[in-house]
């Protein structure tokens, strides 16, 4: 309806336009004209105006209302993460804690069970160098026993020899 208003307005200034001027060779005919193309002017920025620039100020609105909340969004998110971040730093801290823990009693372990068992070892070699040290002393003693009655032996043999009785 508006657009057929606006065809019948415009057939109405170009038939007046069209009309011959009163007076040759004035610069400037302040007529009917003026008015005319003043309303077509008017007529042109309130068409623009609800067809053109309302529809894209409300879109470039629409998106800048979408951006500054995702920016306030991300500056919240940015809240949360850093303390979620920092919670695992923390949970991280006590698991590194706890798996040096466990390594030092292992180790103490192992080290407790090494220990024992180089006792138990020590135990044992130091008893069979003893027995062995005894059967040694024990051979020695019967090996002198035995050179004791040789030198006897002996030695009355040379004297029987040496002087016959």
């Amino acid at each position: 309806m508006s657009a057929l208003k606006a065809g019948g307005w415009a057939t109405l200034a170009n038939v007046i336009l069209a009309l011959p001027s009163e007076a040759a060779g004035k610069i400037f005919d302040f007529n009917l004209t003026l008015p005319i193309v003043a309303a077509e002017f008017l007529l042109l920025m309130v068409l623009l105006d609800s067809v053109w620039f309302k529809p894209v100020g409300q879109v470039l609105d629409e998106r800048d209302a979408k951006i500054r909340s995702k920016l306030t969004e991300m500056k919240d998110n940015s809240a949360e993460i850093q303390r979620l971040q920092n919670e695992a730093e923390s949970i991280i801290g006590e698991a590194r804690k706890e798996a040096q823990e466990a390594i030092a009693q292992a180790k103490a372990e192992a080290e407790k069970q090494c220990a024992d068992k180089l006792a138990e070892a020590k135990a044992k070699v130091d008893e069979e160098l003893e027995q062995a040290v005894a059967a040694l002393q024990a051979q020695k003693e019967a090996s002198m026993a035995s050179v004791d009655e040789q030198v006897k032996k002996l030695s009355d043999e040379i004297v029987s020899k040496l002087l016959p009785v």
